[in-house]
């Protein structure tokens, strides 16, 4: 079972909340610290990497968007982890960063209202671990996109930004797994070299490069 930064709850939200001290939720965050990632992995075990990105964790709706050094947010965001990691390290080695949230984000809500929460401060950090995560730990390696809910809205603007037909990156993602959520259809029409499917669970969609979705890695995923 490959390392991660694993601590008792108590220490490790003390470390971080030490570690991300001054840092506002529209600054953008450092993710050459291994402090800005949930999960990180010391050496790697498994061919293929997962990228995941958790769901909304905090719903406290004091503050509008909860920074990488909200104690919420890294309380919720650990929680959510844990309940996923049994079923993601199968997979691959997980790679899962901490990412500023809309705390009024809810899948219910209207499409354009959903991606305007998201387009701010969580799509900046995203791309930023993700950039982070490509040139410094990806090393060519085949990846797996996982998102839930919010962590699969920004996901949607990665695959559509980030991950062209035309990008060097595209060749190498496997899949990308996308839960709590719904495709937009002009995402569908902009990318036609993307293929979708539900999950077997109904639950979520698997999207992929691959002419037969049901037979890419991710595909069984299951949301727990």
């Amino acid at each position: 079972m490959m390392k991660r930064i694993h601590l008792l709850r108590a220490a490790v939200i003390a470390a971080l909340l030490f570690a991300f001290a001054g840092n506002a939720a529209g600054e953008s965050a450092e993710y050459s610290d291994p402090a800005r990632w949930l999960s990180l992995p010391s050496y790697t075990l498994m061919d293929t990497d997962i990228f995941y990105l958790y769901p909304t964790a905090c719903r406290n709706e004091e503050a509008a968007i909860r920074g990488v050094d909200d104690p919420c947010m890294l309380e919720g965001a650990l929680e959510l982890f844990e309940r996923e990691i049994p079923l993601l390290e199968k997979l691959g080695d997980v790679y899962a960063p901490y990412y500023s949230q809309a705390s009024a984000y809810r899948s219910s809500l209207p499409r354009e209202r959903r991606r305007e929460l998201v387009n701010g401060a969580p799509r900046r950090d995203v791309f930023a671990a993700f950039d982070y995560y490509m040139e410094h730990y990806n090393l060519g390696r085949p990846f797996i996109l996982v998102g839930s809910c919010q962590g699969a809205e920004v996901l949607i603007q990665l695959l559509s930004e980030y991950i062209s037909k035309d990008s060097p990156i595209y060749g190498r993602m496997r899949a990308a797994y996308l839960s709590d959520c719904d495709v937009p259809e002009d995402f569908l029409l902009s990318n036609p070299h993307l293929r979708l499917a539900r999950t077997p669970d109904g639950d979520g969609f698997v999207i992929s490069s691959a002419g037969d979705v049901s037979a890419v890695p991710g595909s069984e995923l299951q949301k727990q």
